[in-house]
């Protein structure tokens, strides 16, 4: 998949995080890298600009994603990050700058 949408939650507040081959600056094989890697439950930080989904949400446009340190709860089978994506998410998000 070319496109990742993450929600981020944190302290009450929720951010959806768009990743996308073309956007991040590493390229296509630290993109599919970084992604596969990733887990719910995970503290990420990502670099990126403001944008726009195409239903109006305010998005964080990443061109770099960092995993500081995987939780480790996750061991109990909840799947990497791309798996729940593609379970939850059945439509793709376009943005706008």
């Amino acid at each position: 998949k070319k496109l990742k949408v993450l929600d981020i939650h944190g302290d009450g507040a929720k951010l959806q995080l768009v990743v996308s081959v073309k956007d991040y600056a590493a390229g296509a094989k630290a993109y599919n890298k970084i992604i596969a890697v990733i887990k719910i439950g995970d503290i990420i930080g990502a670099r990126g600009y403001p944008g726009k989904s195409k239903g109006g949400k305010l998005s964080l446009v990443a061109v770099e994603l960092v995993v500081p340190s995987p939780l480790q709860a996750n061991a109990g089978g909840q799947g990497n990050i791309t798996d729940k994506i593609e379970e939850e998410q059945k439509t793709s998000v376009g943005c706008e700058n």
